[in-house]
């Protein structure tokens, strides 16, 4: 009895090993998710025709919720009408690998220009964002997730 424990202690050992050595990191995102997001994640970046190259005809977006556009024409007044009063910096990404790839981006901006005209006391409008882009077959983003609080972004501990 005691030996058919060790055997199999023995080959559950060696499953967990090989598994475990099996188990290796994820492949890396596409490139060309790399490349949208260098583009999407530049905050002074209010020129709508450096984006409009990667979004998919079909593009769908939503904010908390609530869909805001449907179609890439759409897509780009939203955003355009958006950057207008976006004053503000990429506070870090993600890349998924799964699938066509995805992009996360974490943002928080000010409504208001605070360098042109100085907010009264006490009166920022920050807004922190989480925008996923859900990329497509033909390597174009087909769906825009935004989730959308107007508040300080503040680091976990």
């Amino acid at each position: 009895m005691r030996s058919i424990g060790i055997c199999l202690a023995s080959v559950l050992s060696m499953t967990m090993l090989s598994t475990s050595a099996a188990a290796s990191a994820p492949p890396p995102p596409p490139a060309y998710v790399f490349s949208a997001g260098d583009v999407l994640t530049d905050a002074a970046n209010k020129d709508q025709a450096k984006i409009a190259k990667l979004f998919a005809s079909d593009v769908v977006a939503s904010i908390n919720g609530q869909r805001i556009a449907s179609g890439k024409a759409a897509w780009l007044k939203w955003w355009s009408n958006d950057r207008s009063h976006y004053y503000g910096k990429t506070l870090g990404t993600s890349m998924g690998w799964k699938g066509d790839g995805a992009l996360l981006v974490l943002d928080q901006f000010d409504t208001q220009n605070n360098a042109v005209s100085t907010p009264e006391s006490g009166d920022p409008r920050p807004t922190t964002r989480s925008t996923f882009y859900r990329f497509g077959p033909d390597r174009l983003i087909h769906a825009v997730d935004i989730s959308e609080v107007d508040s300080f972004y503040i680091s976990a501990k």
